[in-house]
């Protein structure tokens, strides 16, 4: 009994235009916040390749660094069941009247959140009268 194998495909080197659109891939991808390990197989070659790729190219490597900065640390979330039955029956009213169908308090109190903040970056600053 014999076995056969697959032939394997003839290796071939990358163009200098397949690589410069690799790197632009890579970079959109690393934007995207995915790893290596994640999108190589996206691109049809290994972790290793797109790593090196990465530590040889100053700009991929400054914004891979970039986004591997540890992120920013957020307030505790805690129970917030909790703490919301802890507030006035007025209150909970206002959140069950304002908050959108369907939505949870969660998703409702973080898109207020994010409204206060874009409202805070569009308002013009005003310096302190001397």
């Amino acid at each position: 009994m014999t076995t056969t194998t697959k032939p394997k495909k003839p290796y071939r080197r990358a163009t200098p235009t397949e690589l410069a659109e690799r790197k632009k891939r890579i970079a959109a991808l690393l934007k995207k916040g995915l790893t290596p390990n994640k999108f190589a197989p996206q691109l049809g070659v290994c972790r290793n390749t797109v790593q090196e790729m990465i530590n040889n190219d100053p700009a991929l490597k400054a914004l891979h660094n970039d986004l591997r900065k540890t992120p920013v640390l957020l307030p505790r979330a805690g129970p917030l069941s909790a703490a919301v039955r802890k507030e006035t029956e007025e209150f909970q009213e206002w959140l069950r009247d304002n908050a959108p169908d369907g939505s949870t308090l969660s998703e409702f109190l973080i898109s207020m959140a994010v409204d206060t903040f874009l409202a805070e970056q569009a308002a013009p600053t005003v310096s302190p009268k001397k």
